[in-house]
């Protein structure tokens, strides 16, 4: 594992939510593990748009992990960090910890309808575990509503089958999933995410994948890092990720079954289909991460020096989003790093 420098407080902050509370028909302000529940209950045949705001702090799943199934043609939108009483977004985290015991959430869309939506962001999902199963710190199944995950923490998830940390599969909405990280995440052949999609096009933008397993006595390709497939006529954009250091010395960090067109990122070892005609600028170099302290240290920062640093495409399709995973503007300096963190030129000698 890399060695990184003392993680740094990020000096901004969020002053108003990316999604003001008032755009949606239901609104709901949650500060325990059960107003959590209560309200994912409350919001499967309420027939409203639901936005669900939950305070920063550490939250123990309840029983059997975070679970919210419905059939309804509305969106579910689950948003963290937030001040007390949900006045403002804030860079404070929002953790929710699966204790080793259940799959932190279940999100299960099925309605047919293309406003049955799903948007998660700002939260961390940590130590959960998929027994006999997939996906034990998140698992998305929907089917023609959009998936967009933004700014999230998948931390040390553990799923018996397949994805670690993310079991996602739609049939035929688009993803977007930007600006996240997996970490230390492990499955039995697919360790950080499994991507499954449909007919659409899927966004993987700005996301880090680092040193995740696939524990798997399956024939390889066994891949530590990320598993993208689509159907006929999907199309999968990968921009700006870092996949580095998934099972170290044996698995993959990238397998693909999909046509994609990659820009600007550093991939240790890839297998399956290949990049397209368009694709350009990407890399395979240690990504130079910065030391940092701490039992379970997730801020994957930069060195100054860092090839990444300045490496990424500033407008990638789908978008590279305004802030980066701590809230640092997403762009510092003449182009947007590379990964899910900003390098802050505030630091650039070297000194905290």
């Amino acid at each position: 594992m890399h060695k990184r420098r003392s993680c740094i407080v990020p000096i901004l902050t969020w002053l108003v939510a990316m999604v003001p509370l008032g755009a949606h028909a239901a609104t709901f302000c949650v500060n325990s593990a059960a107003s959590l529940q209560a309200a994912l209950t409350t919001s499967v045949n309420n027939g409203q748009n639901d936005l669900i705001a939950i305070v920063a702090g550490n939250y123990t799943v309840v029983p059997g992990g975070f679970f919210y199934s419905a059939d309804e043609a509305n969106s579910i939108t689950i948003i963290g960090g937030y001040s007390a009483g949900c006045m403002q977004l804030t860079t404070a985290r929002t953790t929710l910890n699966g204790n080793g015991l259940y799959r932190v959430m279940t999100i299960v869309i099925g309605s047919s309808s293309t406003a049955a939506s799903v948007n998660i962001e700002r939260i961390t999902f940590i130590d959960g575990k998929a027994t006999n199963d997939v996906g034990g710190g998140l698992e998305i199944s929907a089917l023609n509503g959009d998936v967009y995950l933004e700014a999230n923490r998948f931390l040390l998830n553990h799923a018996d089958n397949n994805a670690g940390g993310l079991y996602l599969g739609t049939a035929s909405g688009s993803l977007t999933m930007r600006n996240n990280l997996f970490f230390l995440n492990d499955g039995r052949e697919f360790g950080a995410a499994q991507l499954l999609t449909g007919s659409s096009d899927a966004y993987v933008t700005g996301n880090t994948v680092v040193d995740n397993t696939a524990n798997s006595t399956l024939p390889p390709p066994h891949v530590g890092g990320l598993e993208a497939i689509g159907a006929s006529g999907s199309h999968l954009w990968l921009s700006n990720n870092i996949l580095w250091n998934n099972n170290a010395g044996g698995a993959v960090d990238l397998l693909t079954t999909r046509v994609f067109t990659a820009f600007n990122n550093d991939i240790g070892i890839r297998t399956g289909t290949a990049p397209d005609a368009q694709s350009q600028n990407n890399l395979s170099v240690d990504p130079g991460f910065a030391t940092c302290s701490g039992l379970l240290c997730s801020n994957f920062n930069l060195v100054r020096a860092s090839a990444l640093v300045d490496a990424g495409y500033d407008t990638p399709p789908g978008g590279a989003g305004a802030f980066d995973l701590e809230g640092k503007p997403r762009k510092v300096g003449p182009h947007v790093d590379i990964g899910a963190f900003e390098e802050d030129v505030l630091f650039a000698n070297g000194f905290d």
